[in-house]
């Protein structure tokens, strides 16, 4: 859609939003001590004027939070601290759509007649600043300002409250706005088309109930407004209810049986309209393009429509519908999965220990600087590489306290050249292993060098510790020497491991019939978002996502049965997107 062609309303609504969201986030930040993380407030201000003034593009492009491995290919592994973001990112879009739930109903019903133009535009919804967007966006600043997870959890926590309480009367204000531009609530709440399923992980549902006679068009009508249909997904689904009521009218025992094929096409038909590219991406054809001339067809067929023709109309969507659909993900060899899940194990908790390796030692900032973030990631992916006892990362933790020492403010006396040369060469080696651009290195050693050789050492006047200040939230370790990989233990999870329990066996349940081909529902940066399995490793224990905005993902075992014990993901079983829309109809008086 063109914005020319949008109601200038929309248009005052929109730069409305757009002032509401850039004063949300003064108040939010200035009201803790996250006004002191250097630049979260441009970094938020920017994700979310993106995601109000290009929202088709910010959706597209966004990626899970967190470091896409290179040895992935660009599928972005999904580890324990982004799972512990979710928790916080779900726990706050909670917290908000209970504590304004009032509000967010009339704001829904206000702004509901803009919803095919926002829709058209690529916005979730006509609430341009729902909870969602408001986490999401804080959660892609923090990934941007803030490297280390253990400090954006601690943020995303301090900011909760703050942020619950200003979204809500942000939503006051916008409703008031509403108001007093002449807009009258619409006839249904946005509430009643939030997607199906995002409350009920995790809970067996029902079978779909009878749809009552009379109601077929209405069953479609709600299907297209849960699912947020675009305009041709929409007139499909419209040609398909005209076939629909007339075959009712011949066999109304078909309105009793959910699993008809006619009602298995239509739920499947919108099931992977979750996932359609709508062209978006390059050699892919929009899902409604692709299936108008099946939809044709059926319309030439002799009517009414029998179970064989909505049976084999099902066989080509199935056969038409991948080539809209993203690609399959296949992450590579699991040794390489292993391997970047190892790194992303260790990578924390190496960094704690040199934090806390340094904390009894007062540094030259640039050795500092180097320590906490080069050389962390060489031992790391070293160890995670090779293994914790192997020789080179043995080898690069030595180069610690050599460095320490020779970069002690207090040190006696700077290093000898000799000294100096050979450290330097050790630094070369480790940056080296890792394949480093030698640029960099070169650039890094430099940097080294004239810091190490500057004689006498004074600090800067009012300089804080770069390691105190570079890895804030880090978790604390008890003082001792610094310890050897073989003593570091995988990171801990919180999760109930009793296989008595009932929500263990739940767990395995779900995770023994997952397939590949499978739909589910997965919250991601606050957001219930449509992603299908892609791959399973043989060995079971790595599983390869895609989804139709954002980076795909891959995540093992262990950190998917968290997902799945945390209400964060869930299989979107066949017959639910008809079940929700038979289900919301009004009861008969």
């Amino acid at each position: 859609m063109d914005l020319r062609d949008v109601d200038p309303a929309l248009h005052a609504w929109r730069q409305f939003c757009l002032d509401e969201a850039l004063d949300l986030i003064d108040r939010v930040l200035f009201d803790g001590s996250a006004r002191t993380q250097p630049g979260l407030r441009p970094a938020w201000q920017a994700q979310l004027r993106e995601a109000l003034l290009q929202p088709r593009q910010a959706g597209l492009d966004t990626a899970i939070g967190g470091v896409v491995v290179e040895t992935l290919s660009g599928v972005s592994l999904l580890c324990d601290d982004e799972v512990n973001e979710s928790i916080q990112l779900r726990s706050a879009v909670q917290a908000i759509e209970h504590e304004a739930e009032f509000a967010l109903r009339e704001l829904g019903a206000l702004a509901l007649r803009w919803y095919r133009e926002t829709d058209a535009l690529g916005y979730p919804s006509p609430v341009l600043l729902e909870a969602a967007t408001l986490t999401e966006t804080l959660d892609r600043a923090l990934h941007a300002v803030v490297p280390t997870a253990g400090r954006r959890l601690e943020l995303l926590k301090e900011l909760h409250p703050a942020l619950v309480r200003e979204a809500t009367r942000s939503y006051e204000r916008q409703c008031a706005w509403l108001q007093s531009t002449g807009a009258r609530a619409a006839e249904h709440a946005q509430a009643a088309r939030r997607s199906p399923g995002a409350g009920r992980v995790g809970v067996a549902t029902p079978g779909a109930s009878p749809i009552p006679p009379g109601q077929v068009g209405a069953v479609f009508n709600r299907l297209q407004e849960h699912a947020r249909l675009g305009e041709g997904m929409r007139e499909l689904l419209q040609v398909l209810s005209t076939l629909a009521q007339a075959s009712a009218a011949a066999d109304p025992a078909l309105l009793q049986d959910t699993s008809h094929p006619l009602w298995l096409l239509t739920d499947r038909l919108v099931a992977l309209s979750q996932l359609d590219l709508a062209g978006q991406a390059p050699g892919k054809i929009a899902l409604h393009q692709r299936l108008r001339p099946l939809m044709d067809a059926l319309q030439r067929a002799p009517q009414p429509l029998l179970s064989r023709h909505y049976e084999q109309a099902r066989v080509h969507l199935e056969r038409l519908a991948n080539a809209s659909l993203p690609d399959p993900v296949h992450p590579g060899p699991v040794a390489q999965l292993q391997q970047a899940e190892r790194h992303a194990e260790l990578l924390p908790l190496v960094q704690a220990q040199v934090v806390e390796q340094l904390q009894r030692t007062e540094l030259l900032p640039q050795a500092a600087q180097f320590l906490l973030g080069d050389w962390v990631r060489v031992i790391a992916r070293t160890s995670a590489r090779d293994g914790v006892d192997a020789p080179g990362p043995r080898r690069w933790t030595t180069l610690i306290d050599t460095l320490v020492d020779a970069a002690a403010m207090d040190a006696p006396r700077p290093p000898t050249p000799a000294a100096l040369d050979c450290l330097l060469l050790e630094a070369q080696d480790g940056l080296q292993a890792i394949d480093e651009a030698p640029a960099r290195i070169q650039r890094q050693l430099d940097e080294l060098r004239v810091a190490l050789k500057a004689w006498p050492r004074r600090p800067p006047p009012g300089a804080q510790d770069p390691a105190a200040t570079a890895v804030e939230g880090s978790p604390d370790i008890q003082s001792s020497a610094w310890l050897h990989h073989a003593d570091l233990a995988t990171v801990p999870v919180a999760m109930d491991d009793n296989t008595d329990s009932p929500a263990w066996r739940d767990r395995q349940q779900w995770l023994a019939g997952l397939a590949v081909d499978d739909l589910c529902r997965a919250s991601l940066q606050g957001r219930w978002t449509a992603v299908r399995l892609d791959w399973i490793s043989d060995n079971g224990q790595f599983y390869a996502f895609s989804r139709r905005q954002g980076t795909p993902f891959c995540t093992s075992r262990r950190v998917l049965e968290r997902m799945r014990g945390e209400g964060l993901i869930t299989t979107i079983p066949a017959g639910e997107w008809l079940r929700d829309a038979v289900d919301s109809l009004p009861a008969p008086e």
